[in-house]
């Protein structure tokens, strides 16, 4: 008897089916009927013949095969599938053979029989060697190979190397479930071959794999239907006691393979087919054209929808598939629901007949829309909440897809930490228990029986596209195809070809019609990688095209392409900035060598305007506001120039900035912008900038900021730009002195020559207390550090720095150490070596050879002469050559050996000169 759940997943299935979104998985059980044994059959005779009583057949399998050898083996397993009558198809063997792709784990070679009999066009693939020879669209994939082959898959170890062995049909497979729904006929709930299988596709996708169901013509108990169903598996069982389990099964795929929809004839048709998604705010293309079904009659191109065939075509063929074709009156009220659904519902271009300029912006789900802009403002646990009320409102009315959203959100909003600890206590009241509770996978299958025509459709659109982000995974696919047809064109138009193609525009398509189902239908998936993955490929594209435009070599390389883009645009930036890790613009830029990018002005405002509404909003370190707005701060420092008009906007995004210990990194991009664009700021622009750098500094060095050290060349660059080096740091005199002098080294270092007189006196004085210190009160490192920063000269203390500084340097450490305080130490006396502090002779009088050769290259080179090609081969990596000979060419014999070295490297051709 079938349930109403049962009856539901099978309208699924015929779907599915309708729509070439279905692959079956055939077991042993399909070919009993034809008189071969099923999966227990085959494995008893080993089992007797070795004399175990283990059950699990793939060990045993594995326990005979390792006791007799291959060749025994398979001749074992020939013998068992050989005996008796030839075997020929049956009944299932012929319903099977409706479905776009069928996955097979049988050996026999029935459904090829099947397919010689001309039944429909499959591409059998027993090994990954046919894949690329495969000359259908339509596969049968014998996943545990052939017998003809020799390369069954049958013992443990076949199993366990199955991705080694099978590498390319493995991926396939992937890539096959991945965007279809599964149907497993003829197996076993039982079978490790079952199992194996599921498990394959569990570990792959994890939460994101389709629903897949089981058949089994076998009573089968309510709890391990709910077993199952926790796995992501629906069962269906018939329990018709006059039936036989072959017969059963026969009705069952029957059912499935021989309901279709519709075909169009005319514009009702086409809207019968896709009204069912009407309740959604906006569908993609792809989705329409798949609910149309029109087939092969209707092509999707570019956003446009054409018929394939026209009256005007001389073809006998085509103009007789061209007489089925018919033009959608615009006059004809009856088409009204039609034409207002694909202008304000969808992005198509073109539709048969019919035009569309969309100038009206999309509108958003307006019952969901508070939830969801509450959702991109970042208030997490007040959009939950919302989503929670939503859900169980709509729900109540029976409005099913905005309670079926409403409660996939509820599930798919993370909180961050700083949400967690602010989260108020769990309401109480009624409608928190409604919904809320139960899972959603439940909550699909209890609504399919209820939900009648258009409305279970419906929710079997979104239990197909929406519940397991599939719409996202196919969106990552197409643009992936993307990036590759772009990457050919590149190395085309290299080789000095060109192209005419339409591959930017079809990823801007793609992107948007992925952005505004998400938007209209309010989807809350920011925070799901899946979307972070189709935002970063998006990205990827536009570097390429970026890279193409502005190819800086004299010829233009790539002047010929047709894929190139002049500059970022806003509405890119909008659907990229907030949801794109930083690191990811860096690696993409980086490969293509992009420095710096063009960004138009409405870009630029729209990132300075956003970094400043989210950095007013941040008063607290653990807000989550501060990732995003490190991305935009990110953002900024890869634009090429911040003209006059956008400067207001980058000064109060300095000026508001907060700043916490934890946020140097987040600080450092927004100093390298103002530094980089400083010479367009206005007197005015620059005073003020000059106020909030005393500020921040007087923080970081009186709140023990220590973290922003590393910040502070930075800022150093952006105060070296004013023609009035003089800056306020008058907050130091009150709290600097000889007790605490050596906390404020990295400050003194980087900050004193901006000090202006008096502060510098003060310094100076505590310098002179510090220097008449006993040694056992000083510290070596620091009175280096004030040396070489020119801030006092410690002439008295030369023999105890030497000392001290020598000691640290000749004392060998086992293994490696951070700090490494014998590279420090060589560092400093090398510094203060070039610092003319102390001399080459006192120097080698103090270290010993044997216990610093190797250390530190500069000091083999300098002090030692160790003037070898494998010390210059190191330096020539790390300095520009113009810092080479200023570094290390310091009198003729150094100069002469660096020359030498070049000329050697040259004759190998290991250098290239280009002349400027």
């Amino acid at each position: 008897m079938i349930t109403k759940l049962e009856a539901a997943a099978i309208e699924h299935l015929i779907s599915a089916m309708n729509n070439d979104k279905l692959i079956i998985f055939v077991g042993a059980g399909v070919s009993i009927g034809s008189g071969l044994p099923s999966w227990n059959d085959l494995i008893d005779p080993l089992r007797k013949e070795l004399d175990v009583s283990e059950t699990n057949n793939l060990k045993v399998a594995q326990m005979y095969y390792d006791t007799w050898g291959k060749h025994k083996y398979m001749e074992k397993i020939n013998g068992i599938l050989s005996e008796g009558k030839v075997p020929q198809p049956n009944k299932l063997h012929e319903l099977i053979f409706k479905p776009q792709h069928i996955i097979t784990t049988n050996y026999d070679t029935l459904l090829e029989d099947m397919i010689n009999r001309g039944l429909k066009m499959y591409s059998v693939l027993k090994k990954d060697d046919d894949i690329p020879y495969a000359d259908s669209t339509n596969y049968l994939i014998k996943m545990h190979g052939d017998l003809a082959e020799n390369n069954i898959v049958l013992k443990e170890d076949d199993y366990l190397e199955y991705e080694n062995n099978f590498p390319m049909m493995s991926t396939l497979i992937k890539s096959l479930i991945m965007n279809n729904t599964l149907l497993f006929v003829g197996y076993s709930l039982n079978d490790s071959t079952f199992n194996s299988i599921y498990h394959l596709i569990q570990n792959t996708f994890g939460e994101n794999d389709n629903q897949a169901y089981f058949y089994t013509p076998e009573k089968l108990e309510d709890a391990y239907k709910i077993y199952y169903s926790k796995k992501g598996l629906f069962v269906i069982s018939t329990e018709e006691a006059d039936l036989d389990k072959g017969k059963a099964t026969e009705e069952f795929l029957e059912k499935i393979t021989t309901k279709n929809r519709n075909e169009p004839k005319n514009a009702q048709d086409l809207w019968n087919n896709i009204k069912h998604l009407n309740s959604f705010a906006y569908l993609q293309v792809d989705n329409v054209v798949e609910a149309l079904n029109l087939k092969q009659r209707a092509y999707l191109s570019n956003g446009n929808y054409k018929w394939v065939a026209t009256n005007a075509n001389t073809d006998t063929d085509q103009t007789e598939s061209a007489k089925l074709n018919f033009d959608i009156d615009i006059d004809e009220k009856n088409n009204t629901a039609l034409i207002n659904f694909l202008d304000s519902k969808t992005m198509f271009i073109e539709f048969l007949n019919l035009k569309f300029s969309h100038t009206i912006k999309y509108n958003r789900n307006n019952f969901l829309n508070e939830a969801f802009e509450l959702y991109e403002s970042m208030q997490y646990t007040a959009a939950k909440d919302k989503f929670e009320e939503l859900a169980n409102i709509a729900f109540e009315r029976g409005d099913y897809i905005n309670a079926l959203i409403a409660r996939k959100n509820v599930d798919t909003i993370h909180l961050s930490i700083f949400d967690q600890i602010n989260k108020k206590p769990e309401k109480s009241d009624a409608l928190s228990n409604s919904l809320i509770n139960r899972e959603l996978n439940g909550i699909i299958n209890s609504i399919m029986p209820s939900a009648k025509g258009d409305s279970n459709s419906g929710v079997q659109f979104f239990n197909t596209e929406i519940y397991k982000n599939k719409f996202a995974y196919n969106t990552l696919a197409e643009l992936d195809y993307t990036c590759v047809s772009i990457e050919n064109e590149m190395e085309l138009i290299k080789q000095g070809g060109f192209s005419i193609s339409n591959n930017l525009f079809n990823a801007k398509f793609k992107f948007y019609d992925f952005v505004n189902f998400i938007q209209c239908n309010c989807i809350c998936i920011y925070q799901y990688t899946i979307f972070q993955d189709v935002v970063t490929k998006y990205f990827h594209i536009l570097a390429m095209a970026y890279k193409i435009n502005h190819d800086p070599s004299d010829n233009r390389i790539f002047k010929d392409a047709a894929t190139e883009m002049a500059q970022f645009e806003l509405v890119d930036l909008e659907n990229i900035v907030p949801f794109i890790k930083p690191k990811n613009i860096d690696l993409y830029l980086g490969k293509y060598g992009i420095k710096s990018i063009q960004v138009s002005d409405e870009g630029i405002d729209y990132i300075l305007d956003q970094a400043i509404y989210w950095s007013a909003k941040i008063t607290q370190r653990l807000q989550p506001e501060r990732n995003i707005l490190e991305r935009y701060v990110q953002f900024l420092a890869h634009i090429k120039k911040i003209e006059k008009q956008h400067t207001n906007r980058l000064v109060k995004l300095f000026e508001d900035y907060t700043l916490f210990n934890t946020n140097r990194d987040e600080l450092k991009p927004l100093l390298k912008t103002i530094s980089k664009n400083f010479d367009v700021l206005t007197d005015l622009q620059k005073h003020m900038l000059k106020a909030v750098i005393e500020r921040q500094l007087a923080k970081i060095v009186t709140g023990k900021y220590e973290f922003h050290d590393s910040n502070f060349y930075l800022y150093v660059e952006i105060m070296n730009q004013y023609q009035d080096k003089t800056f306020d740091f008058s907050v130091l005199k009150d709290i600097i002195n000889i007790d605490n002098v050596t906390e404020y080294e990295s400050f003194l270092i980087y900050f004193f020559k901006f000090f202006d007189t008096d502060l510098k006196q003060v310094i100076i004085d505590i310098m002179n207390q510090y220097a008449k210190l006993a040694e056992k009160d000083m510290d070596a490192e620091f009175i280096g550090s004030m040396i070489l920063a020119k801030i006092y000269r410690f002439e008295d203390q030369k023999e105890y720095v030497l000392n001290q500084l020598s000691a640290k340097g000749n004392m060998k450490e086992d293994g490696i150490h951070y700090p490494d305080k014998q590279k420090n130490a060589l560092a400093y006396i090398l510094d203060l070596k070039r610092d003319n502090y102390f001399s080459s002779d006192e120097v080698t009088e103090k270290l010993q050879e044997e216990n610093v050769t190797g250390k530190l290259p500069e000091l083999d080179w300098e002090i030692y002469q160790k003037w070898n090609s494998e010390l210059i081969s190191n330096f020539a990596s790390i300095y520009p050559m113009s810092e080479l000979f200023h570094y290390f060419g310091t009198n003729e014999k150094s100069e002469e050996r660096l020359n030498k070295w070049i000329i050697d490297q040259a004759r190998i051709d290991k250098f290239k000169f280009k002349f400027k």
